[in-house]
């Protein structure tokens, strides 16, 4: 009885003391690809940011690392975040040089500083529209806008 016992509880100590198997990196990529398919992207943001968890060179990082970046980007959508999209589009870059999807960031990035150097170029040229609008108006006479 008292061996019962002993090898119970030895049973127990095994068994309390065992580290559970690290979760399967591809799985929560399948996952998150699966919940952003049905439309929960804030669930599939979630799961892409557990399956890059796993670390920078895991399987399907680039993937990951693309979605994640394009829900960020997403102006209208929830989980908008422009600066953390961007970031991720960098870091898919460097760790994944030779992705598939590495031109698509590329694309991206360049079309974002693209439209910064428009917004600024279209900012200065209404500046100068408005003060020919006032040569032209002259002191005290309405302007028509």
């Amino acid at each position: 009885m008292a061996q019962a016992l002993l090898a119970a509880a030895l049973l127990a100590a095994c068994t309390s003391t065992r580290t559970p198997p690290p979760p399967d990196p591809l799985a929560s990529l399948a996952r998150a690809e699966h919940l952003l398919a049905t439309g929960d992207e804030a669930g599939a943001a979630v799961a892409y940011e557990q399956h890059l968890a796993a670390g920078d060179g895991v399987a399907g990082g680039d993937l990951a690392l693309l979605r994640l970046a394009l829900l960020r980007l997403q102006a209208n959508g929830p989980l908008h975040d422009p600066a953390a999209g961007l970031r991720l589009l960098r870091r898919l870059l460097e760790v994944h040089p030779q992705s598939p999807y590495a031109a698509a960031a590329a694309v991206i990035l360049h079309l974002k500083h693209d439209n910064r150097r428009l917004d600024a170029e279209v900012a200065r040229l209404r500046e100068q529209l408005d003060e020919l609008r006032r040569i032209d108006l002259g002191p005290g006479e309405n302007n028509p806008e």
